[in-house]
Formats: structure tokens, C-alpha cells, sequence
């Protein structure tokens, strides 16, 4: 998969409530949801429903892995996505996994769940 160089869109953020740590993002940029639902053929309704933890990598502050998963299913499951590693025993919920780096907003995902409408 190559890597994505960003579009002019700028990302949806939404503040953190006290129950949401730093490292748990509400949804995915614009530019990896327009990705999903314009290369992945995502249903665009799944794809902002979606969250994402992120891992900084410790050579580069500006980097850092990401998971996309469906908080939904993992309510379902049981499992309480507090941080990156919260998925480490469960990669059955990882719909998506790569890198993104902060400052060029350029990304790689790759898709990891066979399938995600489930």
C-alpha cells in the first residue's frame, strides 16, 4: 500500500470528555475517512463512527502508529479501549492498523479485520 499524501481538507476534531484519555481519538481524520470510503469502499456512516488509538514512536514525536476499531464491537466483546495497547489481546477488533505523522499529516493503513461491518 502506498503512502498517502494529505488532502486540503482539514481533520474533525472533537474536545476530549474526562473519560476519553489523550491517546484515544473520537473519529480518524478527514483525510484517512475520506480514504476509507473513497479506496475501501467503506460506508461513509461506518467510517465516522469509527475511533482510533494512537502509540508515538519514540525516535520520532511526530509519528505514531495507529488502530482503527468500532467502539461498538468492542463493547460487544468487553473489552474498555483506554490506549494503543488495549487491543494488543484482541487484534480481532483492529479493523485498520499503520502509521500517521503529525506534522505532514501523510499516513499508511492497511487493512487488518476481514470484516468490519460486523
Amino acid at each position: 500500500m502506498e503512502i498517502l499524501e494529505p488532502q486540503k481538507s482539514r481533520p474533525r476534531h472533537r474536545r476530549s470528555t474526562q473519560k476519553e484519555t489523550a491517546q484515544t481519538e473520537r473519529t480518524a481524520s478527514a483525510d484517512w475517512c475520506q480514504h476509507l470510503v473513497t479506496v475501501e469502499k467503506l460506508d461513509p456512516d461506518l467510517v465516522w463512527s469509527l475511533f482510533c488509538v494512537l502509540r508515538p514512536h519514540a525516535d520520532n514525536k511526530a509519528v505514531s502508529d495507529v488502530r482503527v476499531f468500532n467502539p461498538g464491537q468492542a463493547s460487544v466483546h468487553g473489552v474498555h479501549v483506554v490506549d494503543y495497547s488495549s487491543l494488543d489481546n484482541h487484534p480481532e477488533l483492529i479493523l485498520y492498523h499503520g502509521w500517521v505523522d503529525s506534522h505532514t499529516n501523510r499516513f499508511k493503513l492497511q487493512k487488518s479485520a476481514p470484516d468490519l461491518a460486523a
